[in-house]
């Protein structure tokens, strides 16, 4: 009897572990289906983020190359500047001698000529003072002084 009583028990326990080893592949399988998609969502995640990197290296190579060439052009644009401004320099100079050459010596002659007898003889003697006053002017902001003092 013995015999009969574990045969029942056994062929329940028997019956409880496949039960048992079922279950367990079907949460073996649901793991592996699991495990499969977060594999494939980590390779999307990866692929993303490779591509993040790459798009972060060419913007930072892309800034890099446009800051060397605002460089240059902002070097260039100085140069231009210093070589503008180096002929404005040399221009304002030949000018000014040139007004120099022409004016002051015309200057100096009108200032010489005058007299107490062109005061006199100038039919309006105020005007005649107001015409000197603005010819003594224009010889001081040519500065003929010293132009008339060096020799040309």
């Amino acid at each position: 009897m013995s015999e009969e009583q574990n045969t029942p028990g056994k062929a329940e326990r028997q019956a409880q572990m496949i039960e048992l080893a079922r279950q367990l592949i079907t949460e073996i399988d649901e793991l592996g289906i699991k495990a499969g998609d977060q594999f494939v969502s980590l390779a999307k995640r990866a692929r993303t983020n490779r591509v993040l990197i790459m798009a972060t290296i060419v913007s930072v190579g892309l800034d890099l190359v446009l800051t060397v060439v605002l460089a240059l052009i902002g070097i260039g644009m100085q140069h231009n500047t210093d070589r503008i401004d180096a002929l404005t320099q040399r221009l304002d100079t030949a000018q000014t001698v040139q007004r120099q050459k022409a004016l002051c010596p015309l200057y100096q002659i009108f200032l010489d000529s005058k007299s107490p007898q062109g005061r006199k003889a100038a039919p309006d003697p105020e005007k005649y003072d107001h015409a000197f006053v603005v010819i003594s002017d224009g010889y001081k902001a040519l500065d003929c002084n010293q132009f008339i003092t060096k020799t040309p």
